[in-house]
């Protein structure tokens, strides 16, 4: 025994959706211009959601509201699959056990989507970017005096290798704090 047809349809076409939605309302996006309505013509055109749905989150919200939206009408969705199996009687593969799983994934899903939100929205703080360059400077002077002192040749090199290392770390880590551009 399987869930209804409807709900899985239903349930997976707004959860490709969502994940659509979310996707496409990242920062790097929404400076193209007419993306938002190439985004809302392709829902529309792969049926993901009908133009009624389209046209009710379009006037409703921004994308990355239509995108939780979207989550909260699959956990709806399934949630009512779940109490109709339930209500029937007729659970013996304990589908309406499976639809209330499923539903709990989708909030979990949400929350991670939201997460990749919240971690775009929010840059790396000014005072915490130059600190850390300024430690690294400091680092760099006391290995350039360490090694002027050693008084061997040998120290260019790894004074060369340190500082190529340490900044080459700083790069790493400027372009893994904004790496959606």
């Amino acid at each position: 025994h399987t869930p209804d047809k409807e709900v899985r349809l239903n349930a997976t076409r707004l959860l490709h959706a969502g994940h659509y939605l979310g996707y496409a309302c990242l920062r790097e996006n929404a400076s193209v211009p007419g993306f938002v309505d190439r985004v809302w013509e392709f829902l529309e055109r792969t049926a993901l959601l009908s133009p009624e749905e389209c046209a009710a989150m379009k006037n409703r919200g921004s994308m990355r509201w239509a995108s939780q939206e979207c989550f909260s009408l699959t956990y709806r969705t399934l949630s009512h699959g779940a109490s109709k199996d339930a209500a029937s009687g007729e659970s013996a593969n304990n589908v309406g056990e499976v639809l209330t799983m499923l539903a709990e994934k989708v909030l979990k899903c949400r929350a991670m989507i939201e997460d990749v939100f919240n971690l775009t929205d929010m840059p790396i703080p000014f005072l915490y970017y130059h600190l850390v360059n300024a430690i690294l400077l400091f680092y760099l002077m006391i290995l350039a005096y360490t090694a002027a002192f050693v008084g061997r040749y040998v120290s260019i090199p790894g004074y060369f290798c340190g500082t190529l290392a340490m900044l080459g770390m700083r790069e790493s880590a400027n372009c893994m704090a904004d790496p959606l551009g």
